[in-house]
């Protein structure tokens, strides 16, 4: 097993919504549902990251969703407005627990949320699993 994602074709851009798989792995490497509703925000061409780049990397991806349903409960329990910095530091967080790598989790989300960025999205505009 190797530890880093495979260049520039790690993300999948998911422009094609009659693709199913698309469509299944579309929020699989960032919180698609927190940015639904964003200026910007398209989920047909977000990036995600496959599961077949996660199983590859031995990243569990039950344990990548129950953490970040665990983490974003958590922060919306705190009252406080989601960031940009909340959103990777969640994220980053998952997808360690799942398994991945710190250095290589810190700079997958990164450039997924560098590319939310240069889309236009604003910020995120609700903390999934927050009810």
């Amino acid at each position: 097993m190797t530890d880093s994602l495979q260049g520039n074709t790690s993300f999948q851009d998911l422009r094609n919504d009659d693709n199913p798989r698309a469509r299944q792995h579309r929020d699989a490497a960032t919180p698609g549902c927190a940015f639904k509703g964003a200026a910007g925000y398209d989920a047909k061409t977000a990036l995600a990251l496959p599961r077949e780049e996660l199983a590859r990397l031995n990243v569990r991806h039950a344990s990548v969703t129950g953490a970040q349903k665990r983490l974003y409960r958590e922060f919306a329990n705190t009252g406080a407005k989601l960031t940009w910095e909340e959103v990777e530091r969640i994220e980053t967080e998952a997808l360690v627990h799942g398994g991945l790598n710190s250095d290589v989790a810190r700079a997958t989300v990164k450039q997924a949320i560098d590319a939310l960025k240069n889309a236009g999205v604003p910020g995120p505009a609700r903390i999934p699993w927050g009810n």
